[in-house]
């Protein structure tokens, strides 16, 4: 049984729809895990920081100055574990936002490409 023209450029396009859909599923799978990265980082090297904050300032026995170096060593540490966190979720926010960009331009693209297929679909003459 053959198909009318309309039929047939009905069925292209969702066709096309279907392919371009589970391309974009494809490619959204791994974006939304740098979503929670760059969520879960900052506070995780908050985290810690205050926990090397809290760990500096345990006992000392010796002279102030041997115990001054300690605790900012321990300080310095904290912060820098803070500055890590804060590295890897802002890392992870610009791949995010780069990426969801990427995949919406493609969406647009492919909407764009159905749209002239079927334009050229119905250019062509019923036989």
């Amino acid at each position: 049984m053959a198909l009318s023209n309309r039929a047939a450029i009905l069925a292209t396009v969702r066709a096309a729809e279907r392919a371009a859909a589970e391309i974009h599923l494809e490619m959204k799978r791994g974006v939304n895990s740098l979503a929670t990265i760059a969520c879960v980082a900052p506070w995780l090297g908050l985290l810690i920081t205050v926990i090397g904050i809290a760990g500096s300032f345990r006992g000392c026995d010796g002279p102030r100055s041997f115990c001054m170096a300690a605790i900012a060593e321990g300080l310095a540490d904290a912060l820098a574990r803070a500055a890590l966190g804060l590295l890897v979720g802002i890392l992870a926010l610009w791949s995010y936002r780069y990426l969801s960009g990427q995949v919406e331009e493609f969406d647009l693209e492919m909407r764009c490409m159905t749209l002239e297929l079927a334009r050229a679909l119905s250019a062509i003459p019923a036989p």
